[in-house]
């Protein structure tokens, strides 16, 4: 489970994105014991693991940063996209949950997840109102607005990955070790 995190995650241990994202195809009771170990190690250093949604064949995990989401929905074009589409709380614990009983409701995958994951608001917007097309440039997401700077971080967020699992597969540090205290 900790090499899954630090492949997909590793922006976010280092404090420099609020949210990830990944498929986790391990056995449901197996997974929620390496969640809760993993939460009370990680905890302490702002960081937090979900089990969005578990399908027969695997279980969606989101990975975040409880000060990053806080600030990302501190802004009030974000706060009003997610009041029009059912949020009514911006406490943590209470997104947090709307998210995943929307994850519940039926099949359709909540966009709003970009908002959780530190994508900007007008790729969100975009994404849903082209319905996945016509973007200017795709890589950890569609860009609908400002290509420039999503390249730039990017290219950060892949450096970032690349050293972090140089790090944690040559055994010089634990998880633990390379989650940034914020």
């Amino acid at each position: 489970m900790e090499d899954l995190i630090i492949k997909n995650c590793s922006p976010v241990l280092a404090g420099m994105k609020t949210g990830s994202l990944f498929n986790c195809a391990m056995e449901p009771e197996k997974l929620k014991t390496h969640i809760l170990s993993l939460n009370r190690l990680l905890s302490r250093k702002g960081i937090y693991i979900y089990i969005l949604k578990t399908t027969p064949k695997f279980s969606l995990i989101y990975v975040c940063r409880k000060t990053g989401l806080l600030k990302d929905m501190d802004n009030s074009r974000v706060r009003d996209f997610l009041r029009k589409i059912g949020y009514t709380s911006f406490l943590f614990e209470d997104l947090i949950e709307t998210l995943m009983r929307r994850f519940g409701q039926d099949s359709a995958f909540p966009h709003e997840i970009g908002l959780f994951l530190s994508y900007p608001i007008e790729d969100v917007i975009g994404f849903i109102n082209n319905k996945g097309s016509n973007f200017k440039l795709c890589g950890y997401w569609k860009v609908y607005n400002d290509e420039k700077y999503a390249e730039i971080l990017f290219s950060r967020y892949r450096r970032c990955t690349e050293v972090y699992t140089r790090l944690f597969n040559s055994s010089r540090r634990n998880i633990e070790e390379l989650t940034i205290a914020i």
